[in-house]
């Protein structure tokens, strides 16, 4: 929506300072694409932290991403952690899913595979098809948890049924060289051919090796 109507700046200024976490968010926005205000990088953070501060989980999860990149503001690991960590309380998928991956490299917290494993299990059972694939990667290395080719592989198809490419490139690897399932390489082909499809390079370039391989 183009806010082209300063009626309907105003009344979000109205409500934003009457406490309303939307309108705060709302007008966080506007400031950043500088619609309707002029573009101002420093109120937008502003707006979003203050609703962030009352349990706004979408400004949570802004604010926490700004804090992360660093672009329009002093980039600060531990305040993304702290943001996310405040939306994935709230149950959250996408902010369980970047808090884990916080947890799995290190940044802003303490490394700690089994926090990660956790938090992507509650992000995975969401549907969040980037948590079901690291859960999958997961099982697959034996990290944070006790190595599982089959769960490995059940947590790579959810992900795949979604359309996520890494995880059907992985799966193919599963079935191209039989780990925990019966090795199948028309199967693994088709996988890879369809990661391809999907614009996942490595996808295309096992279908290219497979192919040539005469499979």
């Amino acid at each position: 929506m183009i806010y082209n109507d300063e009626k309907d700046v105003k009344t979000l200024f109205k409500m934003a300072n009457n406490g309303d976490t939307d309108a705060q968010s709302k007008l966080g926005e506007l400031y950043y694409f500088g619609d309707g205000v002029p573009c101002n990088y420093k109120k937008c953070c502003e707006l979003f932290e203050m609703a962030a501060s009352k349990g706004h989980i979408f400004s949570q999860k802004v604010i926490g991403a700004f804090y992360f990149d660093g672009f329009i503001i002093e980039q600060n690991d531990k305040k993304a952690c702290h943001w996310w960590w405040c939306a994935a309380m709230q149950g959250d998928a996408w902010a369980q899913y970047k808090l884990g991956l916080m947890y799995a490299i290190g940044r802003g917290v303490h490394q700690d595979w089994r926090e990660a494993c956790a938090l992507w299990k509650k992000s995975a059972v969401q549907g969040n098809a980037d948590a079901q694939l690291s859960i999958g990667m997961m099982y697959q290395l034996g990290q944070g948890v006790q190595q599982d080719y089959i769960k490995a592989r059940n947590w790579y198809e959810k992900a795949a049924a979604q359309g996520n490419a890494e995880a059907r490139y992985v799966l193919g690897n599963m079935y191209e060289f039989g780990l925990g399932v019966r090795q199948d390489k028309q199967r693994a082909k088709a996988l890879y051919g369809d990661a391809c499809d999907a614009g996942f390079q490595r996808g295309c370039d096992a279908y290219r090796r497979i192919n040539e391989a005469g499979v």
